[in-house]
């Protein structure tokens, strides 16, 4: 099969969509089909351009000029030749990376009107409010109204990535016939890795260093278990986007509470077998954001056998269990977390993170490539 995906960015952008777009590719390349992704030029997180075409892996990368940018991800670069693209590959199927997306409205109309069969994933982009903000989510109730309802009827299926998802996407009047739960993975080598079981009191928070991902909850309840842990130390893995002055503020409280001996910034890590080799070598993973869709590393460190300690919000909610499958605090409150790090700091927790490692065996990306492959051969039978 010709399969086509539409997202905002590509390689050599880091970012969740990709991320999916890219495994999937893969294993689909492995079983002979041919892959093409229609995306924009633009690198993600700078203000560079890359080159109109390449092939990546096997994967066909067709970037085009942004016109327009409505928001971080929301990119205009549906021109001319974005449809005489399609009309060249003339694909067998099209799937649509993400809802509300310009590239995903544009890449149906042109399946409807080329009788091609068209998929949308979601990637969980209903956001609170305290989220996304009054104005963006005025907004985005706005296309859901107007454009959003109609538009979701047209896709062939719907892929969500999370079960939460489902509730918002009947509201909005999607067919639950049509709905797929098809989740994100991890990589295999993160299952055929031998897990380190270690008790260095070490904990690993690994993401976006930004004011949803909570980060100066994690340092402040840091700091309450030094005292009783004066051994621990805390790594903050990932790239920081300093918003409204988030880095100076991570800075002030670690100055604060004097703990700059006891915390690493370590910046970002792309790499797989530095990623494994990092959450391989700390006892706790946390995650202690305002919102998670379907946090990827959160399942990257339950496959390791890591001990888990999540905020409770959606997508953490969906993976971690209280005391089945990590430890679960309240959304922002650093007096609940420091309980549950000093809790996992100084107690057995294997039995939990033995159930967190099955689980994982359930996020494979082989497994979820071949049941997509297997919608993707009844459309076209169809």
């Amino acid at each position: 099969m010709k399969i086509v995906y539409t997202c905002s960015y590509a390689f050599p952008s880091i970012s969740g969509v990709w991320n999916r777009v890219e495994n999937l590719a893969k294993n689909l390349i492995l079983n002979g089909n041919e892959i093409h992704v229609l995306t924009s030029n633009i690198i993600a997180g700078t203000s560079k351009t890359t080159k109109s075409y390449e092939n990546y892996k096997g994967i066909h990368i067709h970037r085009f000029p942004v016109k327009l940018k409505l928001s971080k991800y929301q990119l205009v670069f549906t021109d001319k030749n974005f449809f005489k693209t399609l009309e060249k590959i003339k694909p067998d199927i099209i799937d649509c990376q993400t809802y509300r997306h310009p590239e995903a409205r544009a890449a149906l109309f042109y399946a409807l009107k080329n009788n091609i069969p068209c998929i949308l994933t979601t990637h969980a982009p209903f956001l609170p409010v305290e989220v996304r903000g009054k104005k963006l989510s005025t907004l985005s109730r706005i296309y859901d109204f107007l454009i959003g309802k109609r538009n979701l009827k047209k896709y062939d299926y719907i892929f969500r990535i999370s079960d939460w998802e489902l509730k918002f996407l009947l509201k909005l009047g999607a067919n639950p016939k049509k709905i797929i739960y098809s989740p994100n993975g991890v990589p295999e080598k993160f299952f055929t890795t031998k897990s380190r079981k270690v008790r260095n009191q070490t904990i690993l928070f690994l993401g976006r260093i930004e004011p949803r991902k909570q980060v100066h909850t994690l340092i402040k309840a840091f700091s309450k278990i030094t005292q009783k842990n004066p051994k621990a130390r805390l790594k903050i893995v990932g790239p920081i986007e300093n918003i409204k002055g988030y880095k100076e503020k991570l800075e002030n409280i670690i100055r604060k509470n004097k703990l700059g001996r006891k915390i690493s910034f370590l910046g970002p890590v792309y790499d797989i077998n530095k990623k494994i080799k990092l959450i391989n070598s700390s006892q706790i993973y946390v995650l202690p954001s305002t919102w998670e869709g379907f946090p990827q590393t959160l399942i990257e460190a339950m496959s390791l056998g890591k001990c888990i300690v999540v905020s409770d919000c959606d997508g953490n909610r969906e993976l971690i269990k209280n005391k089945k499958t990590g430890y679960i605090f309240k959304i922002g409150n650093v007096e609940d977390l420091a309980e549950k790090l000093d809790f996992c700091l100084n107690n057995d927790t294997s039995k939990v993170e033995r159930e967190a490692k099955k689980l994982a065996k359930n996020f494979q990306w082989k497994k979820i490539s071949n049941d997509v492959e297997k919608v993707y051969k009844k459309l076209r039978k169809m």
